[in-house]
């Protein structure tokens, strides 16, 4: 798969339709400063489901419609068209078309108004931004800092958050997908849990009123009507024991359900993690010629949900913390990660 196309109508400063073709392999484009290189990069970004605008360089998301200049008037919306090729046994889309056969070409589309409103296409077909997001996941695309490489930024994955370097491995790893079912399962978990709470309470209650029932009954002469309401108890907690069976049971096949969900992207993480460390430790010594480099789990025995350390030693240096290293350093430090990264997943496309 790769990018084939990018036709953008009305963002930031393209008023007119602009198309770019692209072919397998490396394409530059090469412009003045101010001629709107880095409006093609956010063109991409924004374009694939990009929701902060900060990220895009504004104030807020309409800030992306060409505003006009003293010769041209303000366009009305934005429009950004992104065409991939050789897509059919990489993203999942027959499915939006109601087919078991996927689309060999793919063209996601995304509009907003200066009235707020937006628009996301697949191939023309309207959806919405959780369903582009479904397309891509795991393909690199869903992840920027693993596609968009920004000027000045480059060292970026080295300084990150924990959770948005932790999300740049997953997506090499292929493990994106299994977080949905993570959550649903865990919240059809939590559902379990709290009925199970709720009829334990219930069926104590009962109990406590059939005993009641039961010591006045052979305390005199036996009332008909509490004789009555003591059967209703009775068959209610039997219902309730039922209830509180089968919850159980649904409870344990959650949990084994879970396990196996947590069982499959851990292996696959950890396989995905050692091959990067050792690619990582051989693009760092070959860009630096010499030197060490590494990265480490902080608790391997949380591979969900555990830190990743980056350390760095160029030649003459010890191994140690990537902020200790100089600017130039981090640079190297970070394209040595980020190559590392490729060899083991490629993105359809890097900017």
């Amino acid at each position: 798969m790769y990018l084939k196309k990018l036709q953008i109508h009305g963002f930031k400063s393209f008023a007119d339709k602009t198309t770019l073709e692209f072919s397998p392999g490396l394409t530059a484009i090469v412009g003045s400063n101010g001629s709107g290189k880095s409006n093609l990069a956010d063109a991409i970004r924004w374009g694939l489901g990009e929701q902060s605008a900060r990220a895009l360089r504004g104030g807020e998301m309409s800030d992306v419609i060409f505003d006009g200049t003293d010769n041209r008037k303000p366009t009305g919306m934005a429009e950004v068209r992104l065409t991939f090729a050789e897509c059919r046994d990489v993203l999942q889309t027959g499915k939006l078309a109601g087919t078991d056969i996927n689309f060999d070409e793919v063209t996601v589309t995304r509009r907003i108004f200066r009235d707020g409103n937006s628009e996301y296409l697949i191939n023309e077909i309207p959806c919405a931004l959780k369903d582009v997001q479904s397309v891509f996941i795991d393909t690199g695309i869903g992840c920027s800092p693993y596609f968009i490489m920004v000027q000045g930024k480059t060292d970026k994955i080295l300084f990150s958050h924990p959770e948005d370097r932790r999300s740049i491995f997953e997506e090499a790893a292929g493990i994106t997908k299994f977080k949905p079912q993570q959550k649903e399962v865990l919240r059809k978990l939590e559902y379990t849990e709290a009925n199970l709470v709720r009829v334990l309470d219930i069926m104590r209650e009962i109990k406590r009123q059939i005993g009641s029932s039961h010591g006045q009954a052979g305390m005199g002469p036996v009332n008909l009507e509490s004789s009555q309401d003591y059967d209703e108890l009775e068959q209610r907690y039997v219902f309730l024991e039922r209830e509180f069976n089968d919850l159980t049971i649904s409870k344990e096949q959650l949990h084994q359900i879970l396990q196996k969900i947590n069982r499959t992207p851990r292996e696959m993480f950890s396989e995905t993690f050692e091959k990067i460390r050792r690619n990582f430790q051989g693009t760092f010594s070959e860009l630096f010629e010499g030197g060490k480099a590494d990265l480490a789990l902080i608790n391997e025995q949380d591979l969900l949900g555990c830190d990743i350390e980056i350390a760095a030693g160029p030649p003459g240096k010890k191994l140690q913390k990537t902020t200790l290293l100089s600017v130039s350093e981090k640079t190297l430090t970070a394209v040595a990660l980020l190559l590392a990264i490729y060899m083991v997943k490629p993105g359809p496309f890097c900017v």
